[in-house]
């Protein structure tokens, strides 16, 4: 019989989830929406060997809908880069990480059709997620999984980088980092 996580485990993954925020907020304010180190994360097989140096991966809300259906707005009422760039920095800088509770501790990456990492971290079904910026350090290892077209995260991932980068190619996978908080660690560890 499986013991439950003690509140350690809970509090974990907690401080991530703020902790991302936080850096997902930063950017947005005042490095004009560039992917913080925080969000590219050093991706580690379980032996520790390397498999990726800086995947950004986004991190999603527990109920993604209504943002989405904001995002594919911005994306949809222009063709200009510039203008989608600038409506969508300003709606993620204003209040959109402002609530980590809002946050699922799930992430994504948008990756390729044919992209070898994608089919290797599919293979694998888990990976470590290594993540590092303002004297924090996160070791975060997760399950992996691909997400369908119609999953509330697939939607979320396409759309969010749809803002940023008009250039998607058509076919692309979205997986989803689900982490495994009882085997994640943190330094300095959360209070």
């Amino acid at each position: 019989m499986a013991t439950a996580p003690d509140a350690s485990v809970f509090r974990l993954r907690d401080s991530f989830v703020g902790w991302q925020c936080r850096v997902r907020q930063h950017a947005m304010r005042m490095e004009g929406g560039r992917p913080p180190a925080g969000a590219r994360a050093r991706i580690e097989d379980d032996d520790g060997r390397p498999v990726a140096e800086a995947a950004i991966l986004l991190l999603i809300k527990r109920e993604p809908e209504d943002d989405t259906a904001q995002l594919r707005h911005l994306v949809t009422r222009t063709q200009d880069p510039a203008e989608r760039y600038a409506k969508g920095l300003e709606f993620l800088a204003s209040s959109y990480y402002q609530q980590a509770r809002d946050f699922s501790d799930a992430m994504t990456g948008l990756f390729g059709a044919g992209s070898e990492l994608a089919l290797a971290l599919l293979r694998e079904g888990r990976c470590v997620l290594g993540f590092a910026q303002f004297q924090q350090r996160w070791r975060v290892p997760c399950t992996v999984t691909e997400a369908a077209r119609d999953h509330p995260a697939w939607q979320a991932t396409y759309w969010h980088n749809a803002l940023f980068n008009p250039q998607i190619p058509p076919e692309i996978r979205v997986l989803l980092f689900k982490p495994k908080w009882v085997e994640a660690s943190a330094d300095p560890p959360p209070p």
